[in-house]
């Protein structure tokens, strides 16, 4: 029931959307050896695996971002695609593993029956080929009572300013 634009809008794929909490206006580029030390890094998936975003043309979105100490958001990294299938994205998410090894990986668990199969065989696949274990660092972000929406919602506080910086790169 979620309109393809709601979809997009992802609160760390694209903050700005019809309900955002950043003006468009507020959106800072710069590069990524400008900016200061982050923290409380992650990245952020939203799959199209499933048939009704595959059908409207969503596309998949990994952002990677992090907080300064004045809690102000920076997207270090972004990587998406329309025509990502479920192996091109699992990928995808083997390689921000190699780029940001120190992360976690959040996706929300509505998305967790297909990907969660599809991951652990691919971690399987590559820790053979290596002779040791591998393993992504996924967290599954429990989304039941409220969407996700309306929790960024209540994440506003930090963002008074309203400004976030992207990596120029991205």
């Amino acid at each position: 029931s979620m309109s393809t634009y709601k979809f997009a809008c992802n609160f760390l794929c694209d903050p700005i959307g019809e309900r955002g909490f950043v003006a468009e206006d507020e959106i800072v580029w710069k590069k990524r050896e400008e900016f200061p030390p982050l923290r409380q890094m992650r990245a952020t998936v939203d799959p199209n695996m499933h048939f009704d975003a595959r059908a409207a043309g969503c596309y998949a979105a990994i952002m990677i971002s992090g907080y300064d100490a004045y809690s102000q958001l920076y997207f270090m990294d972004g990587r998406g695609s329309r025509d990502w299938d479920s192996a091109a994205l699992i990928d995808q998410l083997f390689k921000i593993d190699e780029d940001y090894p120190d992360i976690p990986i959040l996706i929300e668990d509505n998305h967790m029956a297909h990907l969660d199969h599809a991951i652990r065989l691919e971690e399987t696949i590559r820790s053979d080929k290596a002779g040791r274990r591998i393993s992504l660092k996924i967290n599954w972000i429990h989304a039941e009572s409220e969407s996700k929406y309306e929790k960024w919602l209540k994440l506003q506080p930090r963002f008074r300013n309203r400004r976030v910086f992207f990596a120029s790169e991205i």
